[in-house]
C-alpha cells in the first residue's frame, strides 16, 4: 500500500507541474489538480468495474484503487484551490473549477466502469 501509494503521490505531483507549467495563457484555473483527479476518477472506475466483474481481485483493487488512486488525487487540494480563488475575487474561476471537478469526475468515474466492463 505505501508503494502504490507513495507511486501515486509522485506521479499526481509530476503531472500537476507538468500541466500547470503549459496551463492556457497561464490561466488561474488550477487545470493540473482538476486533469488528475479526472484521470484518477476514470481509473477508480474501471478498477472498480473490473474487481466488480471478478477480473481483480480484493487485494489489488485495494491496492491500486486506494493506494495509488488514493493518493494521485486530491480533495483537499481541489478545495483549497477552488476557495482560493474566491477569496482573490475570481468567483467564476472558483465555481467553475468547484462545479466542473464534480461533474467531471462522476463523468470520468462513469466512463471508468464502462471501461472496465468491457
Amino acid at each position: 500500500m505505501a508503494l502504490t501509494g507513495g507511486v501515486g503521490a509522485i506521479s499526481r505531483y509530476g503531472m500537476d507541474k507538468a500541466i500547470s507549467s503549459k496551463a492556457i495563457n497561464r490561466s488561474t484555473f488550477p487545470w493540473g489538480t482538476f486533469l488528475v483527479n479526472s484521470l484518477g476518477s476514470l481509473l477508480l472506475g474501471a478498477i472498480t468495474a473490473l474487481h466488480v466483474s471478478g477480473k481483480l481481485n480484493s487485494d489489488l483493487a485495494t491496492l491500486f484503487g486506494t493506494g495509488f488512486c488514493g493518493s494521485f488525487t486530491t480533495f483537499s487540494t481541489y478545495m483549497y484551490e477552488s476557495f482560493k480563488l474566491i477569496e482573490e475575487g475570481s468567483w467564476a474561476e472558483g465555481l467553475k473549477n468547484i462545479l466542473g471537478t464534480a461533474v467531471f469526475c462522476a463523468g470520468f468515474g462513469a466512463i471508468g466502469l464502462i471501461l472496465g466492463s468491457i
